[in-house]
């Protein structure tokens, strides 16, 4: 898409619109929308249109980056949570002075519950350790071809308006 429109842009800039107006669901459609939508622009319009459009979307492509980091900062808590329960459900269990009795069952099953949510949580931080890390990837290349697309436009702008009569610095008598 990115392509089909830098070609479209360098001819007939008004078709480019028409392309991104359908591809409005991605950020560089976005991005490139705001720059040409402002028609008879100068390159330093151009730049600022592209530079303050990008500014607004680098906070939605990085919204499931800051999902991730919650959950890993949270997942272990709530296993901790879970732990320190199970440990107070284990002591509560605990009669002092009796030996092995029936509530010794109790005592272990507080442990089990703790260990268990301790694992938990610990599997549910490296899970989205994993996929946080796949997200930054992904956020990583995604503003490097932002920054890549963006420059390109604006170097076409340039010879469009360079070309452009309206922009020429030929003065007329």
């Amino acid at each position: 898409m990115v392509r089909t429109v830098l070609d479209l842009y360098q001819g007939n800039p008004p078709l480019a619109m028409e392309r991104l107006d359908r591809e409005l669901d991605l950020p560089i459609a976005r991005i490139f929308m705001a720059a040409i939508g402002l028609g008879d622009a100068t390159p330093d319009e151009f730049r600022l249109a592209l530079e303050s459009q990008t500014h607004a979307e680098i906070p939605r492509l990085r919204r499931s980056i800051n999902f991730f980091d919650a959950v890993i900062g949270l997942a272990p808590l709530f296993g901790l949570l879970g732990t320190v329960t199970g440990l107070i459900a284990s002591f509560a269990s605990l009669k002092i002075g009796q030996a092995a009795s029936s509530e010794s069952s109790n005592v272990v099953g507080g442990i089990s519950e703790a260990l268990v949510s301790t694992a938990a949580g610990v599997i549910v931080a490296i899970l989205a350790s994993v996929c946080a890390n796949v997200f930054r990837g992904l956020y990583q290349r995604e503003i490097s071809q932002i920054h890549e697309f963006t420059g390109q436009l604006e170097l076409l702008h340039r010879r469009v308006t360079e070309r452009s009569p309206a922009h020429s610095n030929e003065v007329i008598i």
